[in-house]
């Protein structure tokens, strides 16, 4: 606990003070934000499992195809290996976490948890045990001992410093994970745990924009830099001089990265509301290639309802702008007519996850 018992020597450098100003002035829109997502909200923190899950796989370098990774996230195909095992895990574990993030209890055994089912029926997770040296009436001796004192040593001090109100709140949870790691309180995993605890920690304290926006996407695209800091962090760890604060100043900017995100698409919400979701799902036809599905139209409008996407077919099928191919799950539809489009306001960027979910190639 080299860390947390050493919280006192910590000071807030005004770079910090003015990010902080800004998190917690997003945080306070944590409200607004639930109430105009709200219609939206299950489709949402449906893919924010599925993006968590994948770029969580991704950390891990999981060797998995890209087809794979698409038919194990989306289509819930069965795992052939152990990879694909520990990817089905991770899914699991998100929807859990999506379920019940109020309700983590923050336990010794609530983390052994955790932990055996990322490697379920893969690798075997248990507290280390070790022989230490105790002294009985003068007299050293020796005597196993398992990690989980240390871990539940840990945890109380985290639930301490939380009740106190003396320490920021971001400040604690790396605090806390550089422990953990150094720790080291597993036989296996401690890495992948310890990046799923700082996730676990933040949504109980309340960081509620990691329901809407996936949080493993914004570690996994400055991973490099994440892994450098940590490894900073660690030296001197021993002598309590740990240097946490350059690492608490990135989680910082992941948390205002998000919120930011998050920002986004409550304005994009309310403007579909204010203006109507069709002429965006036009535009979007126009943008497909002459022949399209409507599998195509739900990738790029995951939060928009079946209903409009039927309603907007029907309009531009009657405005002679598209007409049907077919009918059934195989139909399709066929452009007929170019015309001025409408832009939206604003545009979402390709990631490498969309790139590979939208990929029309399934491995069979």
């Amino acid at each position: 606990m080299n860390c947390l018992n050493n919280m006192d020597r910590l000071q807030i450098t005004n770079e910090t003070m003015m990010k902080l100003l800004t998190l917690y002035e997003y945080k306070g829109k944590d409200f607004y934000f639930e109430n105009i997502l709200k219609g939206s909200l299950s489709q949402i923190i449906k893919q924010t499992v599925e993006r968590d899950t994948f770029y969580f796989g991704k950390i891990m370098k999981l060797n998995i195809t890209n087809n794979r990774f698409k038919l194990l996230i989306k289509k819930d195909s069965n795992p052939k290996n152990n990879d694909e095992k520990i990817l089905k895990n991770i899914k699991n574990v998100f929807k859990i976490v999506a379920e019940e993030s109020d309700k983590l209890e923050l336990t010794s055994n609530e983390f052994l948890r955790l932990g055996i089912r990322i490697f379920k029926e893969v690798k075997q997770i248990a507290y280390v045990t070790e022989n230490v040296v105790v002294k009985v009436n003068l007299i050293e001796e020796k005597k196993h001992e398992s990690r989980r004192k240390k871990m539940e040593e840990l945890l109380n001090k985290y639930i301490k410093l939380i009740n106190s109100g003396k320490y920021e709140l971001t400040e604690i949870v790396i605090n806390f994970y550089i422990d953990f790691l150094n720790i080291a309180p597993f036989t296996e995993g401690n890495w992948e745990i310890g990046l799923l605890i700082i996730y676990l920690l933040l949504l109980k304290e309340q960081f509620k924009m990691f329901h809407y926006v996936s949080f493993f996407e914004m570690i996994y695209e400055e991973y490099e830099e994440f892994k450098s800091l940590v490894s900073k962090a660690n030296f001197n760890w021993v002598d309590g001089y740990a240097k946490t604060t350059p690492l608490n100043n990135f989680i910082i900017d992941v948390l205002i990265n998000g919120y930011r995100k998050v920002d986004k698409l409550a304005s994009d919400t309310k403007f579909d509301k204010n203006i109507a979701k069709t002429f965006n799902i036009e535009n979007t036809i126009l943008k497909l290639g002459e022949v399209f599905t409507k599998d195509e139209i739900r990738a790029k409008h995951p939060y928009v309802s079946e209903s409009t996407i039927d309603r907007t077919l029907k309009r531009m099928r009657d405005e002679n702008k598209i007409r049907p191919n077919g009918v059934g799950r195989s139909a399709t539809w066929v452009r007929i007519s170019n015309y001025d489009r409408f832009e939206p306001t604003s545009s979402r960027q390709m990631s490498l996850y969309d790139l590979i979910m939208n990929n029309d190639e399934d491995e069979k």
